[in-house]
C-alpha cells in the first residue's frame, strides 16, 4: 500500500480537505497506518475463523477429503497484510523532527518511508510550481534521521525512497555551506541565478554576496527571501541529487 501525502492531506486532515502542502497533522499518516493494519489483521482473522470452522465440521462429518482440502487452504493461506510505503513529505521540520515522525510511522508498521528534498514550511505538491529545495547537507541529514529511526527499532532492512523535486523547483531557501571550491555546497550554489560584481559599490544594503568560480556573485533574492536558481538547470540539479 502506498500512502501518499496528497491523499492523506485530502482525506485525513481534521481541518478538512487540504492541498498537498504538509498542512495536515503530523500524526495523520502514522494513525492511518495503524488503522489499515488493524483492518487487514481483522480480515485475516475472519477468513481463518471461517476456514477452521469448516475444518472442524469436516472432521466431525468424517470427510477426510474435505478435511485435507481445507487444511491445504489453511497451510497456504495468503495474508491480507501487505507492506506499507508511507510518505513523510519533507519531514515536517528539521532532522530531529523527521526522526521522531519516521520512528512513529515505523512503529505503526511502515516498512518504507518516502521523503523529498523540499523545504517543509514551503512544501508544494509535486506537480506545482514554486517548489523550494534544501541544500544536500540538509536533505542527507533527514535521510540519515529516517535510517536511524529504522535501526533504533531493530529494522535493518527498512527502505527509504529519497525523492528529488529539483526538476520543477526554481528556488532555494538558503545558500549552501561550502568550505572549498568543488565541494557539494559549492556545486549546489553554482546553479544560483545572480549577477557578478566588481566592487563593493555594486552591493546594496542587505544584499548577499558569495564567491563562485573565483568571482563575487550577488544571488537574486526574491522579496520573500528565497533565492532563485538559473532557468534550465533543473535536470542538472536532479542528476547531482541522484549522484549524491
Amino acid at each position: 500500500l502506498y500512502l501518499s501525502g496528497w491523499m492523506v492531506a485530502a482525506l485525513r486532515s481534521e481541518f478538512g480537505p487540504l492541498p498537498d502542502q504538509s498542512m495536515h497533522e503530523k500524526t495523520a499518516v502514522s494513525g492511518l497506518i495503524g488503522e489499515l493494519y488493524t483492518f487487514l489483521r481483522q480480515a485475516d482473522a475472519r477468513e481463518l475463523d471461517l476456514l477452521f470452522t469448516a475444518l472442524d465440521a469436516a472432521r466431525e462429518a468424517g470427510d477426510k477429503a474435505k478435511e485435507q482440502e481445507i487444511q491445504n487452504q489453511i497451510d497456504n493461506y495468503e495474508t491480507h497484510v501487505v507492506p506499507i510505503i508511507a510518505d513523510i513529505d519533507a519531514g515536517f521540520g528539521n532532522a530531529e523532527a523527521t526522526y521522531l515522525l519516521a520512528k512513529q510511522m515505523i512503529e505503526a508498521g511502515a516498512c518504507c518511508i518516502q521523503i523529498e528534498n523540499q523545504v517543509s514550511d514551503e512544501k508544494q505538491c509535486g506537480h506545482q510550481d514554486g517548489k523550494v529545495t534544501v541544500p544536500h547537507a540538509d536533505f542527507l541529514a533527514k535521510i540519515n534521521a529516517v535510517r536511524y529511526a529504522f535501526l533504533e527499532l531493530g529494522v535493518d532492512d527498512g527502505v527509504i525512497v529519497a525523492r528529488t523535486d529539483s526538476l520543477g523547483a526554481g528556488l532555494t531557501k538558503q545558500i549552501a555551506v561550502t568550505n572549498e571550491p568543488g565541494d557539494l555546497g559549492d556545486l549546489y550554489n553554482s546553479f544560483l541565478d545572480g549577477d557578478y560584481i566588481d566592487s563593493a559599490a555594486d552591493i546594496a544594503n542587505g544584499d548577499v554576496v558569495i564567491k563562485a568560480n573565483g568571482k563575487l556573485l550577488k544571488p537574486k533574492r526574491l522579496a520573500s527571501g528565497l533565492f532563485q536558481f538559473r532557468k534550465g538547470t533543473g535536470e542538472d540539479r536532479c542528476v547531482l541529487d541522484c549522484i549524491t
